[in-house]
């Protein structure tokens, strides 16, 4: 009988502890923050220190919060989860090495909303490697080798309300990937925004009421053979970029580009087509102050009659086709 309550009492216990591991919302603190405080399940009273403890205890589809500005530390995300510092809060993470944040989950809805995520020898920023959908919102990231935004496989990413600095590229999406970047700035670094088609599955990539700037190529999308490519940039700045604006190349397979209601200034070429896989429609759009305002190489440069092509060293090069709305 004492055999049996003892088995009874130790069950109850084990019972409790895994009530308490899967909390659907649980708190960070770098002030009193303690990653022991697992066994309290992070809780408002007794929050753990860094996100990867927090990780641990909170439910699928539950919040991770941070109470204080700090640094929380490099963080693995594999199953839906929100991880948010409200305004005015500095929910931090610095990568020395590897990626700030990995997000593996494969299904359900991840969520990165505040954070301030830096490189000091770290290649990615984010790095998206799932098929989760991904928002990320109110970020900052800067100073990755990689990319601020590493987005790949089939995820599906939106980029909302941040701002991305000195990163080999700002974002960077491929191997089927959807991304949409909406209201963000990408400042500095080699590539802008950046979209590689895949063999095995369609892929695209949206800019729209964003800022790119001070990189060498400010966007451009490469199509691959087998699965259709596809870039949108609109109500946006491309400025001040070195060499091209908004490139799309289709070297290896078919690439759709629209480009509309945009100002394109700044770089060697505005608007270019190169590869008779590009087909690139333009509307509405003010190119200016570019060494060339639209280039085609190659494919098909379609202008819908309504761009402002003016003030450049010289508008146009290549065979520009001309169409009107219907």
């Amino acid at each position: 009988m004492k055999r049996v309550r003892f088995v009874l009492l130790v069950a109850g216990l084990l019972a409790a502890a895994l009530g308490h591991a899967q909390a659907q919302r649980v708190f960070v603190s770098a002030k009193n923050g303690n990653d022991a405080n697992t066994t309290a399940s992070c809780a408002l009273a007794t929050p753990c220190r860094m996100f990867s403890a927090a990780l641990q205890v909170v439910h699928e589809g539950g919040e991770i919060v941070v109470l204080d500005s700090g640094a929380y530390g490099a963080v693995l995300i594999d199953k839906p989860v929100s991880i948010i510092a409200p305004d005015g809060v500095y929910g931090g993470i610095t990568a020395f090495s590897g990626d700030g944040i990995t997000v593996t989950a494969g299904s359900g809805g991840v969520v990165l909303r505040g954070l301030s995520i830096n490189g000091i020898g770290g290649v990615n920023g984010i790095a998206v490697t799932g098929t989760a959908d991904v928002n990320i919102d109110r970020c900052s990231l800067g100073g990755f080798s990689g990319s601020g935004i590493r987005v790949s496989n089939a995820a599906r990413v939106r980029i909302l309300n941040t701002r991305i600095e000195r990163s080999g590229h700002g974002v960077y999406a491929s191997d089927g990937a959807s991304a949409v970047l909406s209201n963000s700035s990408v400042v500095g670094g080699f590539w802008g925004v950046y979209l590689e088609g895949s063999m095995s599955a369609d892929s695209a990539l949206v800019v729209e009421g964003s800022l790119i700037t001070g990189s060498d190529y400010a966007v451009q999308v490469l199509g691959a053979y087998g699965k259709a490519t596809r870039l949108a940039v609109k109500d946006s700045t491309v400025s001040e970029n070195r060499f091209h604006g908004i490139d799309a190349m289709g070297d290896f397979g078919p690439v759709e580009a629209t480009v509309s209601n945009n100002l394109v200034s700044g770089s060697f070429t505005g608007v270019r087509t190169q590869g008779g896989g590009a087909a690139l429609v333009a509307s509405g759009n003010t190119i200016t102050q570019n060494t060339y305002g639209m280039m085609h190489s190659g494919g098909t440069l379609t202008s819908m009659g309504d761009n402002t092509v003016r003030g450049n060293v010289n508008d146009t090069s290549g065979t520009i086709t001309s169409a009107s709305r219907i």
